[in-house]
């Protein structure tokens, strides 16, 4: 979840979206990625939770692909 942000949609825009108001990730086309929490706080950690697993993931990745591969069967 990169390039997101914690956002308050108000009653306006969540008529308008179809959905409650509340918080919500927000990407930086607006695109509604997770939510709706009920405080900024709660979507803040929600964000940074998913980061956090996105980063481990990248972390595997990275050394799946940069340890040598051991000889099968020998």
């Amino acid at each position: 979840m990169t390039n997101v942000t914690a956002r308050h949609v108000n009653e306006t825009e969540s008529d308008r979206r179809g959905i409650k108001d509340g918080w919500y990730v927000i990407s930086q086309m607006g695109k509604i990625c997770s939510g709706r929490f009920s405080n900024r706080e709660d979507c803040q950690a929600h964000i940074k939770q998913e980061r956090a697993g996105i980063d481990a993931y990248r972390h595997r990745a990275d050394t799946l692909f940069t340890e040598p591969i051991s000889s099968v069967g020998h």
